[in-house]
């Protein structure tokens, strides 16, 4: 994978794979496979890309919002591995 880092153009869900989950994601937990977001200007490296997803590892601005997953406030200053939908 590449060496160098990448920026959010805009506000993105990470997702625990590699699609948009809405209903039943998890059972009985969360209806959807979003893990949280980060705001615009985030960085990451890429590690893999395949079919309009690509799995990274996200650096910077985590979105402090209530989220089911995984407290954001507990990741602020921690990479966390997840999926996000290639734009473009």
């Amino acid at each position: 994978h590449s060496c160098s880092y990448e920026k959010l153009v805009e506000k993105t869900a990470l997702r625990w794979s590699p699609s948009e989950i809405t209903k039943d994601a998890f059972t009985n937990y969360s209806e959807t496979n979003i893990i949280v977001h980060y705001s615009e200007g985030a960085l990451f490296k890429r590690l893999y890309s395949e079919d309009g997803w690509s799995f990274v590892l996200m650096y910077s601005n985590i979105v402090i919002e209530p989220a089911i997953v995984i407290n954001p406030v507990n990741f602020v200053n921690k990479p966390v591995y997840g999926w996000i939908q290639d734009k473009g």
